[in-house]
């Protein structure tokens, strides 16, 4: 297949979601070409579109079409839009969702409206795309780890960033989830009187370092809190090093439900056992991983729990499983072919079966991130937030 891609940045997203794909379906002998947009605009003529397909990862303009018309019919290529996020439902508080604001989310409808089928990263995140466009061909394709591309087994020197003789609960995140680590940062003054040879690490712009480590008492514990800031895409890789646990809350909310395991298989890749909050993207690996990298968490209580578990003895063991089991399932190598299926079957006009299938668990159902508790009770309060049938 000849096939364009365009991208809107160059971020993480931008290389997860489109470049580190294109590279893969390069080495499987495909035609590949991708453009990549700037603030200033960019000009592209018509015959760098022409070919099989066309991907449009977080389009808001529909210009691109106009130029597509120009083409002769046997040179127009199927478009598909490419989206890992929810882009309808934004955080108030989060500066950049502000920025962007309400006629985001319309203007990316209006161009995914136009497109041929959609890929996204997660079943939550198609599903909550049906009810925009109930017809539209779907196709689910998880995010990839890249052993190919960066260098995953390069490591930072634990003992000049003051963590070789310390246990390290370690977080890496944005601005995007200033809010996110309540019930987590609750627990960690039970797990500092506990465990006095761990550490926090955060690894984040100082905004929000400021803001989760003046909470719960935390600043008491001002020699157990470290720093580190944001590091470049191709170094991103050696912050697990530095984690014995990697945490990972997210807030129960509308956003955050349709985010995709990236932390998780992140730190799966360096062989980092994780503490997760039990929502649909990380009940959803826990779940087909069979829980053996970690636990899941909603409570305080339960932070606690899982983290003290893991420095109680089953940190290693869980973070050799965790390593193996990215490797084996989600390594670009691996998920290439699944891309390649998406957009052989775009061409052809069929639907993702993952979406096809993809139904609500039952409610009085045992859970399926085996805690023993019913749906309803468990991971069904974080379900889609019943997404599918518009419902809160």
């Amino acid at each position: 297949m000849k096939i364009t891609f365009i991208r809107s940045n160059t971020n993480a997203v931008g290389e997860y979601r489109v470049k580190h794909p294109m590279l893969a379906l390069q080495a499987l002998g495909h035609q590949c070409d991708l453009i990549t947009l700037d603030k200033g605009g960019l000009r592209v003529s018509n015959a760098e579109l022409a070919g099989d397909l066309l991907v449009l990862q977080r389009q808001t303009s529909d210009t691109v079409f106009e130029l597509l018309d120009t083409l002769p019919a046997d040179m127009r290529p199927k478009t598909v839009y490419e989206v890992d996020d929810n882009p309808w439902e934004w955080h108030s508080w989060d500066p950049i969702h502000t920025e962007l604001g309400f006629e985001y989310g319309k203007r990316v409808r209006e161009v995914m409206g136009r497109c041929d089928a959609v890929t996204c990263s997660t079943p939550t995140l198609a599903m909550r795309i049906r009810r925009e466009f109930p017809a539209m061909p779907i196709w689910v394709v998880p995010n990839a780890i890249d052993y190919q591309v960066r260098d995953w087994s390069a490591v930072e020197d634990r003992e000049a960033a003051g963590t070789s003789n310390n246990l390290v609960l370690g977080w890496t995140g944005s601005v995007h989830h200033t809010r996110d680590g309540q019930a987590l940062l609750q627990a960690l003054p039970t797990i500092f009187d506990a465990y006095p040879e761990t550490l926090f690490l955060m690894q984040c712009c100082q905004s929000v370092y400021g803001e989760w480590t003046r909470q719960y008492k935390l600043q008491e514990y001002k020699d157990r809190l470290r720093w580190v800031p944001p590091l470049a895409f191709v170094q991103h890789p050696t912050i697990y090093s530095l984690f014995d646990i990697n945490l990972a809350p997210l807030e129960r909310t509308k956003f955050n439900a349709c985010k995709s395991d990236l932390r998780l298989i992140e730190g799966g890749a360096h062989g980092v056992p994780y503490v997760a909050s039990r929502i649909e993207p990380y009940v959803d690996f826990h779940r087909q991983s069979g829980g053996i990298g970690g636990y899941l968490a909603s409570t305080p209580t339960e932070w606690v729990t899982g983290i003290a578990n893991l420095l109680d003895g089953e940190r290693e063991a869980r973070g050799q499983s965790l390593g193996r089991y990215v490797r084996e399932t989600r390594s670009l190598a691996m998920v290439v072919g699944q891309w390649q299926a998406a957009f052989s079957a775009v061409v052809g006009g069929s639907e993702g079966p993952s979406v096809a299938s993809l139904a609500e668990p039952s409610r009085n159902a045992p859970c399926g991130c085996n805690s023993g508790l019913k749906h309803k009770r468990c991971c069904g309060r974080a379900w889609s937030f019943e997404l599918c049938k518009g419902e809160q």
